[in-house]
């Protein structure tokens, strides 16, 4: 099974690579994970590490999920624009009677109601939501939205759905401004209250435009080992057939795979 996408960070971000080299240079430390070994039988070389758990609750693959988001929406914001479509901020206010818990348990039911308003007055639009809690604990939603429906609609369709009046659309037009407000929610919500389990901190229509898979350099391969104790019997195995086995944590990974690559490109050229 192919797990590339766990160690390869993306090509571009806004404001350049440096960011998201940072963020993926913080090694996971959640002991139970899987393991995988990458190899590459013209290198005869493999890497047996685990992954990182992409929780949110984890410090580390919190800023890693924080990043590929910001580059996520950089990129979606930059294909809904160039094809001449209306991207919007969409700011949705809970009622000011609800309480934090109530907000919580209003936003669960509500934001499926008004989801489906949306699409049937804009066949075929997109969105990506991130909630947010404020200070006291209520939960308001962020959305960038694919096609305009002026902020009269949000206010009459959220009011009718539960989730309170107060809601405000204004036009974006840069995909460096979309990528820094879903940034800036997302890290409101890392450092404010915590969520329930399972609770989604992004949520994007099916349609929201996304990057295409990074591709896997060379011929290396990614396969799951399974357990701890089965690790010390794959890098025999692979010794055996003379290969240098490796053991980086994830965040080594794919810097090891980038530096061979390098210089088997050199070695060739």
């Amino acid at each position: 099974m192919s797990t590339h996408n766990e160690i390869v960070p993306p090509a571009s971000a806004p404001g350049g690579l440096s960011y998201i080299e940072q963020v993926t240079a913080i090694p996971c430390l959640r002991p139970r994970r899987p393991w995988v070994v990458g190899y590459s039988q013209e290198r005869k070389a493999a890497l047996i590490f685990q992954p990182r758990c992409r929780s949110w609750s984890c410090p580390a693959c919190a800023e890693i999920n924080r990043a590929l988001w910001t580059f996520r929406i950089h990129y979606a914001a930059e294909v809904v624009i160039n094809r001449g479509d209306t991207l919007t901020f969409v700011t949705i206010t809970s009622h000011r009677r609800l309480s934090a818990s109530g907000s919580l348990r209003v936003f669960k039911d509500a934001w499926p109601k008004l989801r489906k308003r949306y699409r049937r007055e804009c066949p075929g639009a997109h969105y990506c939501l991130i909630p947010e809690r404020h200070l006291s604990g209520t939960v308001h939603a962020h959305l960038l939205a694919s096609a305009s429906v002026g902020s009269r609609f949000w206010k009459d369709a959220s009011a009718a759905c539960g989730l309170g009046y107060i809601a405000q659309e204004e036009p974006c037009t840069e995909p460096a401004r979309a990528a820094w407000y879903v940034s800036k929610y997302l890290a409101k919500q890392l450092a404010g209250y915590r969520w329930p389990p399972g609770f989604r901190r992004v949520r994007c229509s099916r349609g929201f435009p996304r990057p295409p898979d990074p591709p896997v350099p060379g011929d290396w391969r990614f396969q799951f080992v399974g357990k701890a104790q089965e690790v010390s019997k794959v890098e025999q195995t692979f010794k055996s057939r003379g290969y240098v086995v490796l053991t980086p944590n994830h965040a080594e990974a794919w810097s090891i795979i980038t530096l061979l690559e390098t210089v088997y490109a050199d070695q060739t050229t």
